[in-house]
């Protein structure tokens, strides 16, 4: 795979590239973690995803792992999905966050339109109004879809065909603190998106420990090791917030 993403690229003259794979190889620049979000916690017991803790009745374990209550955060400004209209301001801030990190990919308005625009079951955009600059957008954040088939459907017969994760994706918050719109994500990633979980790298904004004991998120131990092709960082750390690329 990687060989051929390798000729790909070179014949559409990139020679330079980077990815990311639970597998070890030589020699990442970077090795990182996720969190994960439980949302739809019944059907994540069902199949295996999450274990009942003993002693712990499923509506105990339902009403641990509620989200944040809505009274208890507000976001600033119009909150909606993303539109055609809105590329040029998604791309603005898209940039304003890219300079926080050492690494993040030039995107032009074809890029957003491609990477970005909501498309059902593939990615969701999302982005906030200021409601006194009439087309003025202030946050942005993309959320993709995973789908997986439960390995579990055949042996417990529990009726699910497929299980449904967002992974965040591109943001910028200018106008929003980083918390409360991850919150907001949750129940976007609930309400709007109907997934069963929500998960966050620990690269760019996103702090492993601050999702874990403010959001209720659950660090995942696989690590995720990030590699360039063609290129070498020579002796400079990298560190996880530096890293502001990430694939859908």
């Amino acid at each position: 795979m990687i060989s051929e993403a390798l000729r790909r690229n070179r014949a559409n003259g990139y020679d330079i590239g980077f990815f990311h794979s639970a597998q070890i190889i030589p020699t990442p620049f970077l090795t990182t973690r996720s969190a994960n979000r439980l949302i739809n916690t019944n059907k994540l017991i069902d199949v295996r995803y999450a274990s009942l803790p003993r002693g712990m009745t499923r509506k105990d374990f339902a009403k641990k792992y509620e989200l944040p209550k809505k009274d208890r955060f507000e976001i600033k400004g119009h909150i909606r999905r993303m539109e055609e209209k809105d590329i040029k301001e998604v791309l603005r801030l898209y940039k304003i966050q890219c300079e926080k990190h050492v690494v993040h990919l030039m995107f032009t308005e074809d890029h957003v339109r491609h990477l970005m625009m909501p498309r059902e079951d593939i990615v969701m955009t999302y982005v906030v109004e200021d409601v006194e600059s009439k087309g003025k957008l202030t946050d942005f954040m993309s959320l993709t879809y995973f789908h997986q088939q439960p390995l579990t459907q055949a042996e417990l017969n529990h009726g699910y065909d497929m299980q449904t994760d967002a992974t965040m994706y591109y943001y910028s918050f200018t106008n929003n603190k980083y918390i409360d719109m991850i919150k907001q994500a949750l129940w976007l990633a609930k309400d709007d998106m109907k997934v069963d979980a929500m998960c966050c790298y620990e690269i760019m904004d996103h702090d492993t420990e601050m999702l874990t004991n403010e959001l209720k998120f659950m660090p995942d131990s696989t690590p995720f090791f990030w590699y360039m092709l063609n290129y070498s960082f020579g002796e400079k750390e990298v560190k996880p917030s530096d890293m502001g690329a990430i694939f859908p």
